[in-house]
């Protein structure tokens, strides 16, 4: 009797055990499904939110982090071409009635290597101080012709040396106060304007080119600093484009750039003591007091005043505009085409009796292009951050019917297929009990066919007799 009951007790004990591990499957895995449907929830609401306060926390330029790395050294280099205007009839500049003709000569490819030299983080403001330094190497490969050409122009001085000397300093806010702030110019050589155009143009403002404000709102235009002209310019935004497939929003060079007051009063004080027609920006203040002024490469534009005194020159759109892609969401540069044209502007002096000549003119010496696109790396960065909402989403819906899936199934299952299995067995015995019955009637027409056939009654009656009570 003790044995029994021990092997009673065992039983019970194994069954309670069972009972309890099964209860405990049964409450983890609700706890389960419902975390999971948490996390599905929170990808498919929250996600964007959250990824935001994350994406605007990374970018920010703090000490030896990744952006600010990058920022410092580019993963790609600038290509830069310049283009010379040869002046093919000089000899023949005494003469008024003809104009002066010239020949674009390049280009001459040069590889331009970008660096910065941080100077101070100002944590007061949240500011960082730095240089730029920009590194040039001949690109034989992308030249045409050699350094050896001889070249007829003005002579003026058109390059400086590698020194930092005349490299201006900047400031720039490091975004750590705020998204809108990320990237913008506080102060240019530690000013917050210029002393070279007069007041009402001369705020520092804008971006200084390699870093631009966070989620860029379409159709609204972008501005940037550019130190070497002294002056702020507007960039329009001109359409959405796909770069490495990447999302842009492409902006060119408006009309308001190179207005000279006319359409925009605003641009009135940029002409700086000389205003000439529309197309041409007065940078002479900026220049050591040189009469330069920039334009677009061949005056694409600009005022047909400029064309009409020069020969040789011819816009194309396709050549000469400039432009620039960002992505919109972070403000990093995808694409970007800089192309300028220097200009000298000539006008009679009266310290030159010597030449009869009094016509004025705005004389082509060069024009730069630089190319700059994003390397493979951040094509592939820029991609996870446009398509992380999709996929976020996309796995919060899959989480979230995992769950659904998993707690529905058993109540479900119990409640539509608890007689099923039932149906099919009375099934089965229906037809077990439909074979016998066709067994025993195509037995009796077998007997009665040989009874009357053979004209006496057969011996197996007894056997069907026996056979009926076996089925009966």
């Amino acid at each position: 009797m003790q044995g029994k009951e021990k092997e009673i007790m065992a039983e019970e004990n194994s069954s309670s055990l069972l009972r309890n591990l099964k209860t405990f499957l049964k409450y983890l895995n609700i706890l389960l499904s419902i975390s999971l449907a948490g996390v599905g929830t929170i990808l498919t609401i929250f996600s964007s939110t959250l990824f935001d306060k994350y994406l605007e926390n990374e970018l920010q330029l703090k000490p030896n982090n990744s952006v600010t790395k990058t920022w410092i050294k580019p993963d790609v280099n600038i290509s830069l071409d310049v283009y010379l205007f040869n002046w093919t009839n000089s000899h023949e500049f005494l003469d008024p009635r003809i104009k002066p003709q010239f020949q674009q000569v390049g280009p001459y490819g040069y590889d331009e290597v970008p660096f910065k030299s941080i100077l101070k983080w100002h944590s007061d403001d949240n500011t960082l101080e730095y240089h730029k330094l920009h590194t040039f190497y001949f690109n034989e490969t992308r030249t045409k012709g050699s350094l050896q050409d001889r070249i007829t122009s003005i002579n003026a001085l058109l390059v400086r040396n590698g020194t930092s000397v005349l490299s201006p300093t900047y400031r720039i806010s490091t975004g750590a106060d705020g998204v809108n702030s990320y990237g913008q110019l506080k102060f240019v050589n530690g000013r917050n304007h210029t002393k070279h155009v007069p007041s009402g143009c001369s705020q520092v403002r804008g971006s200084s080119g390699e870093l631009q404000r966070v989620n860029l709102v379409k159709y609204e235009p972008i501005e940037y600093y550019v130190a070497d002209f002294c002056r702020r310019f507007w960039l329009e935004y001109d359409d959405e484009v796909m770069v490495d497939g990447v999302l842009g929003y492409r902006y060119k060079m408006g009309n308001m750039i190179l207005d000279n007051g006319t359409m925009y009063s605003e641009n009135k004080c940029f002409c700086n003591g000389k205003c000439l027609p529309a197309g041409v920006v007065n940078i002479t203040s900026c220049a050591w007091d040189m009469p330069f002024f920039i334009s677009l490469p061949h005056f694409l534009n600009a005022d047909d005043y400029f064309v009409s005194r020069v020969e040789g020159l011819q816009a194309k759109r396709e050549l000469h505009e400039p432009f620039i892609i960002l992505e919109p969401r972070t403000g990093l540069l995808m694409e970007f085409r800089g192309r300028f044209q220097l200009n000298i502007y000539l006008e009679p002096s009266s310290h030159l009796n010597c030449f009869p000549n009094k016509r004025e003119l705005l004389f082509p010496i060069v024009w730069f292009d630089a190319y700059m696109h994003m390397s493979v790396k951040t094509a592939f960065l820029l991609r996870f951050i446009q398509n992380f909402n999709f996929y976020s989403q996309l796995l919060g819906m899959f989480l979230i019917t995992v769950t659904m899936t998993t707690l529905l199934w058993r109540p479900v299952k119990k409640c539509c297929f608890i007689h099923y299995p039932q149906h099919l067995e009375i099934s089965a015995m229906q037809d077990d009990d439909d074979d016998d019955e066709n067994i025993k009637k195509n037995y009796t027409e077998d007997l009665a066919n040989k009874e009357a056939l053979l004209g006496e009654s057969s011996n197996f009656i007894g056997l069907f007799g026996e056979s009926k009570k076996i089925y009966s």
